[in-house]
């Protein structure tokens, strides 16, 4: 697992532990909503500053990239993210949808379906680190966008007010019959926040 913070092994651990648990909560979500078997994997997390965070948040800067986010409040505050490559994005609605989704340009109906996995996505990661924490997260409703990924990342720093200092990155991959699509969740905590979640895991 990598890591740009002084954090070490042991809390990466325990972040990628919140990752599995939220990646099996989506895997069974997905599945029942779409009617087939959704395996999700999480192969890596990361823990980057912000200043960092747009080249990890994406294979490039400039890489257009689909994102779902949402605002959270409640006994930590932040914003989480899922993303997507334009060509994942593009993959999956063309698997899952059956209808040959290839285009630069997604349908609304395959917007609608990757607005409604992002949310399924980011609300299963956040359950799972309100379960393994304890402490209260309350979610707004998702948000889609299309931008590139430094743009994306900077719009919601600016949003925050520059609060968050550093970036949680929860690599996923998605894997339905011999298909596999990678993503990303971006969780961006303010300092206070993040601390506080350290502390319910142990390392405070």
């Amino acid at each position: 697992m990598s890591n740009d913070t002084n954090l070490g092994d042991f809390e990466l651990d325990a972040l990628r532990e919140i990752g599995n648990i939220g990646a099996g909560h989506a895997a069974t979500s997905l599945s029942h909503v779409l009617d087939r078997k959704i395996l999700i994997d999480v192969p890596n997390i990361k823990i980057v500053p912000l200043v960092k965070l747009p080249e990890q948040a994406a294979d490039r800067v400039e890489e257009p990239v689909t994102a779902v986010y949402v605002r959270i409040t409640g006994d930590i505050t932040g914003t989480t993210l899922f993303l997507l490559s334009s060509e994942s994005a593009r993959r999956i609605a063309s698997v899952l949808l059956n209808d040959g989704e290839n285009s630069i340009h997604l349908s609304r109906k395959g917007k609608n379906l990757l607005n409604r996995i992002g949310g399924i996505m980011v609300s299963s990661y956040l359950n799972a680190l309100a379960m393994f924490t304890g402490l209260r997260v309350v979610a707004t409703e998702p948000s889609f966008a299309f931008d590139m990924a430094g743009a994306l990342v900077e719009a919601v720093a600016i949003e925050l007010d520059l609060e968050a200092e550093v970036g949680i990155v929860v690599e996923t991959r998605f894997v339905d019959d011999d298909e596999e699509v990678d993503g990303r969740i971006v969780f961006l905590p303010t300092p206070k926040s993040l601390g506080s979640i350290l502390a319910k895991i142990g390392v405070y």
